[in-house]
């Protein structure tokens, strides 16, 4: 799947069977694997180049190793390998190494090599985020998919601080499709602010303001005003929106001062004790409310006696 190619021909020539034979081809089929005309290229390019005879065998062997075999070796693999079979090989070799890569091309390109696939052609698109947000991009259009920021897969989900651009290449079946961007955009969070809260008068109102250029409202009352009037105590919140669709909030509580009455029994008490005090002084009466301020005063006319 992450070549996006039936890579079952190019497997075989490596000499490593399936299990299943069966079961891998269905599946192969399910996810819609073509047959890579790179694959069944490079088969017939190895079949072309493999030697005929122990004469062609040494002088591939020599160009191989840049003008001679070196001496010892592994004789599984490498320089070891070619010292061994440089006095075994003979023509019998050549013609049987040639049927079998054709029987592995017959096998799996029995029609010969496909048609050159066309470059795949991507697409994805641009979006818009708010601050904090995240946003999925999804490229369509290949098998594979190679982002800019080293994911692979059709879709990533990026959460950029500032706008941002990705770019994504893709391949189908070996063949590359030209890169294309897209880009996130971090749109403008608004900022809204009520204010301290506040201590308000009975009977008193006040206006509260989100105003801001380009906003939409809604306050915890139910308005929809840039503006409302408080006369209640109470928690007020407003929800601004600006034309991206970004939302700010802010809160305010708003408490009302209660008013109390005058304390009249301090007064009359104040009043009768200073009228039953037996002396030549002034005599004077307070009225006062609860917190002992005076509201207003009374004094004795100096010669008055009880």
């Amino acid at each position: 799947r992450t070549a996006g190619a039936d890579l079952r021909p190019l497997i075989h020539f490596w000499g490593v069977q399936p299990k299943n034979a069966a079961t891998l081809k269905s599946k192969i089929l399910a996810e819609n694997l073509q047959p890579s005309k790179l694959i069944c290229d490079r088969l017939t390019h190895y079949k072309a180049i493999l030697p005929a005879d122990s004469v062609a065998f040494l002088t591939h062997a020599n160009a191989f190793f840049g003008g001679s075999i070196p001496a010892g070796g592994d004789p599984d693999y490498g320089s070891g390998w070619y010292n061994i079979w440089k006095t075994q090989y003979n023509s019998t070799h050549g013609t049987e190494g040639k049927q079998a890569m054709q029987n592995i091309i017959n096998l799996y390109f029995p029609g010969g090599c496909p048609a050159a696939a066309p470059a795949p052609t991507l697409t994805v698109t641009s979006q818009s985020i708010c601050p904090g947000q995240s946003a999925t991009l999804t490229a369509s259009g290949a098998m594979y998919y190679q982002w800019s920021n080293g994911k692979t897969g059709n879709s990533i989900t990026v959460t950029p601080t500032t706008s941002t651009t990705f770019t994504v290449t893709g391949r189908t079946a070996g063949v590359s499709a030209l890169p294309v961007t897209a880009s996130v955009k971090v749109e403008p969070q608004p900022t809204v602010n009520l204010g301290a809260d506040i201590t308000l008068r009975q009977g008193q109102e006040t206006t509260l303001s989100a105003s801001g250029p380009g906003l939409t409202y809604v306050w915890s009352t139910g308005a929809t005003t840039a503006t409302i009037g408080v006369n209640a105590p109470g928690i007020y919140t407003v929800t601004v929106t600006n034309a991206a669709g970004c939302t700010a909030s802010d809160t305010l509580v708003a408490n009302i001062m209660i008013a109390t009455r005058p304390n009249y029994w301090f007064g009359v008490y104040y009043l009768y004790r200073r009228f039953n005090e037996r002396s030549s002084r002034i005599g004077q009466f307070r009225q006062n409310h609860h917190h002992g301020q005076d509201l207003f005063e009374r004094r004795r006319i100096p010669g008055f006696k009880r």
